[in-house]
């Protein structure tokens, strides 16, 4: 991954790195957005078992036929992106 290190302009424009924002091109179209690192890291937290032990047990329930289908993710996902615009 690439590294960028931010000028106090550019980490003012991103409100001092605490909220989520999209980035748009001047046609209003996202081509981007950006996320707090708190926030980043709960959402890998989540997608990602974290130590070894934790993705022995995701292994296990995979074996078991524990699974999550794509659509019951999206929909989490979903519900989780309006969670964060404030939306019930």
């Amino acid at each position: 991954m690439t590294k960028v290190t931010l000028d106090p302009f550019l980490l003012a424009a991103l409100k001092g790195g605490t909220a989520k924002l999209t980035f748009t091109d001047t046609e209003g179209k996202a081509v981007g957005h950006y996320l707090p690192d708190e926030l980043y890291q709960q959402i890998l937290d989540a997608l990602v078992p974290v130590g070894d032990d934790d993705r022995a047990a995701a292994v296990a329930e995979y074996d078991r036929g524990e699974v999550v289908t794509s659509a019951q993710v999206l929909a989490s996902l979903a519900e989780t992106g309006r969670r964060w615009e404030g939306h019930p």
